[in-house]
Parts: structure tokens; C-alpha cells; sequence
């Protein structure tokens, strides 16, 4: 029987991971000021991990890397949702991503539907942006990173993609150790790009992901399983999980870039005005990761450029004056288990898919400005 924890997060409690133990200190912190900062996601016998990664255009400031942690018992009702979704109006087999969203109004008139459901899975949506003046994480602090030579030989691999894939370790590490339970297994799923491009790099990534983990967890855990959406089965179910956190990376990619050439993003607790220039798949994005009053918590970590050599870290928050009803999902719950068969017909947002050219976004005023702390 696994203990009951007071708080969900567990602390890394390991000072010569240096940022890394800052950043778990700074959750620790946040969840003592707000309890429901987080759901727990250590009660099923799976922790499923899934990663996607954004800002690698020219007009990004910041690389985006987004996780999804959630308990794999509970994605039962998202899957019978998406499911649905999938046969009634994505059958041709599109992709759900951030860079095609707007490209159809299919795929758009899908969104809110597939949000609302997300909303369900019990875990966390968690985005850390990183600054693209910062060039490693690592090599200014080298002492304080676990030595990666004798389990993957960085000669095997280009710079950036090795930077990425350690900061993906990291920052994916630093997560399971903070939530996952004794004796539970991973899962983990990334999506396919230059750190995971072919089969020996896939090795590779699962020998250093395993690697990375041990210098971080704090509890026994079971066995850990790393694939790619290569690994899909035509059901498009791990395409479909990974889009929740590839919506995220892209969309908060986009905000941030805009908060930090107004200037925003440089001071603590301020509110400022959502730009009106951001495209309106970010606009329509951000009133869904404002919202973390259900089963899936969402948050965001900026880590900024502090000249000349130097980095923080600090939380980003959108904030929200009301909920969006359109992503309460209780109601399509409750009929659910009540055998009510489910009912495809858009609701009254739905109806308003994002259209690929004219303005659109979620009530617009309820998204208020964000500010960091």
C-alpha cells in the first residue's frame, strides 16, 4: 500500500543539480501557497510521460519544451472521446498539431471538443521556456549535471540536438521525480525529431533518459518504457495524447515571444494587455492552459536570459477573471457514465470553429493579461 502524501510534489532535494533543485524548490513553494496546484497521478501502476518541443522558428525567442504527466488508468473517457472525434470527423487520419491547426476548418472545429475532454486526465500539462540566448544549461555549470560520456558518446551527435536532448532528460526528470509513485512504471512518449531521428538514436536517447532519471528520483520505481509516435498504431492514440503538449509548446512559445518584446516578461507581478497581434490558434489556445480548476493542472516555467552568462527561473501566469464553460467536461462526463450515448453535435463555442483567416478566440475578455512570479 503506498503512503499518503500531504502534498503532491516530492522534492528533489539534491543542491548540485543546481537549477534544476531550484526549480523543485520553487514548485514545492507554489504548492504550500496553493494546494490545488497539482493533481496526483502516483495511484494507477502507470505514469505516462509525453514530450513535444516548439520555438525552433526564427521569430521564437524562447524553445519551448511542454510534458504531459498523467496516471494511464485515467485517459479512459479522453479516449472514448477522441476516439469518436476521430471517427466522425477526422476519418481521413489528419494530424492534430499546433502548426496545422488553422489550416482547415476540420481540424479547427475539433479543438474544443478534444480540450474539453483533455481536461479530464488527471495530471499535469507543465511548459518550461527557455531563452535562446542561453546556449546550453549545462556546460556553464558542468558540475552540477551527471556525466552522460560513458552511457552515450556525445560524438554521435550534433550540438543542438544533444543540448536538446539533455534538456529534454533534465527537465523531463525533474518532473517524474516529483510525481511519480513507488514502484510505478514509465512510459515514457516523445514525439519524433531530431533527438529520437532513427532506430540507434532512439537507443541512444532511452540509454541517457534512463541515465539521467537515477541522478533524480527519490523512490523505486518499476520499469521504464521510451517510444517515439512512430510507434503508433493507426489509432492515432499517441499522435492524439501528444498534441496536448505540442498545442502547449506552440502556443506559449508564441506568448511569451510577445510578452518579452513588450517588456512584460522582465518584471515580476505585473499585468499587461494580451497582444492583439498573436495568431488566433495562440489566442484561442491560451484561455484553455489559463484554466487549471480541473483534473489536468496546467503551469508554465520561463527560465530567461540573465547577461552575461547567467539564467532564472520563474513561474508564468495567465490570468483567467472567468472560467470557459465550453471546456467544463463534468456535464458529457455524468452522461457518459450514466449510458446517455454520446452526442457529437458542437456546442455553442463548437459551432464557432477557428477559422483559418477571420478573428476568433474563446471569450476573448475572460483571458486576462499574464505576469510572472
Amino acid at each position: 500500500m503506498r503512503s499518503v502524501r500531504l502534498h503532491v510534489w516530492r522534492p528533489i532535494n539534491r543542491p548540485h543539480l543546481g537549477s534544476a533543485d531550484v526549480i523543485s524548490e520553487r514548485i514545492r513553494t507554489q504548492e504550500w501557497r496553493q494546494p490545488d496546484l497539482l493533481t496526483a497521478v502516483n495511484r494507477g501502476p502507470t505514469l505516462l510521460v509525453v514530450s513535444d518541443y516548439a520555438g525552433d522558428h526564427r521569430d521564437s525567442r524562447f524553445h519551448s519544451f511542454s510534458f504531459l504527466l498523467a496516471d494511464l488508468a485515467f485517459l479512459w473517457y479522453w479516449d472514448e472521446v477522441r476516439s469518436n472525434l476521430r471517427r466522425h470527423m477526422l476519418s481521413d487520419g489528419r494530424r492534430l498539431t499546433y502548426k496545422k491547426l488553422q489550416s482547415d476548418n476540420r481540424r479547427a472545429r475539433v479543438l474544443v471538443p478534444f480540450l474539453r475532454a483533455a481536461n479530464s486526465i488527471p495530471g499535469l500539462l507543465m511548459t518550461f521556456l527557455i531563452d535562446k540566448r542561453i546556449e546550453s544549461l549545462f556546460k556553464p555549470d558542468p558540475e552540477f549535471v551527471p556525466s552522460v560520456e560513458p552511457v552515450v558518446p556525445p560524438e554521435h551527435w550534433r550540438d543542438k540536438p544533444f543540448e536538446k536532448l539533455l534538456r529534454v532528460a533534465h527537465l523531463g526528470a525533474l518532473l517524474v521525480s516529483g510525481l511519480v509513485g513507488d514502484g510505478q512504471n514509465l512510459l515514457w512518449i516523445s514525439d519524433q525529431d531530431e533527438i529520437v531521428p532513427n532506430d540507434e538514436r532512439h537507443v541512444e536517447a532511452c540509454k541517457l533518459l534512463g541515465h539521467v532519471l537515477g541522478h533524480y528520483l527519490n523512490c523505486d520505481v518499476g520499469r521504464l518504457g521510451f517510444a517515439t509516435t512512430r510507434s503508433d498504431d493507426g489509432s492515432f492514440l499517441l499522435e492524439d495524447i501528444a498534441a496536448l503538449p505540442d498545442f502547449a509548446a506552440g502556443a506559449l512559445a508564441e506568448v511569451a515571444t510577445s510578452m518579452a518584446r513588450s517588456g512584460a516578461l522582465s518584471a515580476n507581478e505585473v499585468l499587461t494587455p494580451m497582444d492583439r497581434g498573436l495568431p488566433e490558434k495562440a489566442r484561442a489556445l491560451t484561455g484553455w492552459l489559463a484554466d487549471s480548476s480541473y483534473a489536468l493542472k496546467k503551469l508554465a516555467f520561463v527560465i530567461d536570459y540573465v547577461p552575461p552568462d547567467r539564467f532564472q527561473s520563474k513561474f508564468l501566469i495567465l490570468g483567467l477573471d472567468e472560467a470557459v464553460p465550453e471546456y467544463n467536461y463534468v456535464p458529457d462526463l455524468m452522461r457518459c457514465l450514466q449510458g446517455v450515448p454520446s452526442q457529437l453535435a458542437p456546442g455553442p463555442m463548437d459551432k464557432r470553429s477557428l477559422p483559418v483567416s477571420s478573428p476568433w478566440t474563446p471569450h476573448p475578455r475572460s483571458v486576462r493579461p499574464g505576469r510572472t512570479l
